[in-house]
């Protein structure tokens, strides 16, 4: 039983973000680190993007048994009720909220309840369904966890939390754009108009490399603009630079090499955020 309540929450989702909350955290406090609010922000982030998750999982049920990599997701199985998930989610957001009402100020609890907002309002609820940029809107809600660790620091919106917000926005239109190219078909099936479904992979493909190239020019920002290392650029592009060479052999294959192509680009930007996000962490503690 506990097994499935802890699957409810997908927490390959909430390790992500713990890792992008913590290297926003790192990037605004550099050296001075109070582990103790990290820790505090951490659990209360935890607890919230675990709530989103499983809000997700009830709104999608009917979705997830209709697809093949969804169809032993707990709810579709019939592991926990639905009245339980609800519950459980509805624990789970009070409490990180509280925890985040007595430790932060008001500029990180308005950026939480914005991405919870969006992810499980705008974006699961409705235009998941409806509309084939629903991963722009998305985007917003992935891009946040970042911010909120850096603006729990700085308790300001500045130009560096800007460039994070850019950054973390635009690689996921890569990485889910590649999810919708690997499972076409079962998206398809069930009336999801992602974007490859509605305007095809090539152009699909062009819309992977442009937000590529806008993640190798954001993050080359960061030092550009004093916050990060040139040992840290040196790093990030070259692997953000694969990247995209990856990417751009996408336009000399077959149609019947589209799935190992996606296979490696999702691979690939799983690889780039977690590099990106450790890069950030090492940076500014050296």
């Amino acid at each position: 039983m506990i097994k499935h309540y802890l699957q409810i929450t997908k927490p390959k989702i909430i390790l992500g973000n713990i890792v992008s909350i913590t290297s926003g955290f790192f990037l605004a406090a550099q050296k001075n680190i109070n582990y103790s609010l990290l820790i505090l922000l951490l659990i209360a982030m935890s607890a919230i993007i675990a709530s989103s998750c499983i809000l997700n999982n009830i709104i999608d049920r009917d979705i997830d048994k209709n697809m093949q990599r969804t169809a032993t997701r707990v709810l579709v199985t019939k592991c926990i009720t639905l009245k339980r998930s609800f519950i459980f989610a509805i624990i789970l957001s009070t409490l990180g909220f509280s925890i985040l009402i007595t430790i932060v100020n008001r500029l990180t609890i308005i950026l939480a309840i914005l991405g919870f907002f969006i992810y499980v309002i705008i974006y699961s609820m409705y235009l998941k369904r409806t509309s084939t940029y629903s991963t722009l809107i998305g985007s917003i809600s992935g891009a946040i966890p970042p911010v909120i660790g850096y603006c729990t620091v700085s308790n300001h919106f500045d130009l560096a939390a800007s460039i994070l917000y850019t950054i973390f926005s635009v690689w996921q239109i890569p990485h889910f754009y590649t999810i919708a190219i690997l499972y076409f078909k079962e998206y398809q099936n069930v009336s999801i108009p992602a974007f490859p479904i509605k305007y095809g992979i090539m152009l699909t493909k062009h819309h992977i490399i442009l937000h590529i190239i806008i993640f190798i020019l954001s993050t080359f920002l960061l030092t550009l603009m004093n916050f990060t290392s040139y040992k840290f650029l040196f790093i990030v592009e070259t692997i953000n630079s694969y990247w995209l060479f990856i990417a751009l052999q996408g336009y000399f294959i077959t149609k019947k090499e589209n799935i190992k192509w996606a296979k490696k680009m999702f691979s690939l930007s799983v690889f780039v955020i977690t590099s990106l996000n450790i890069m950030i962490l090492i940076d500014s503690i050296l």
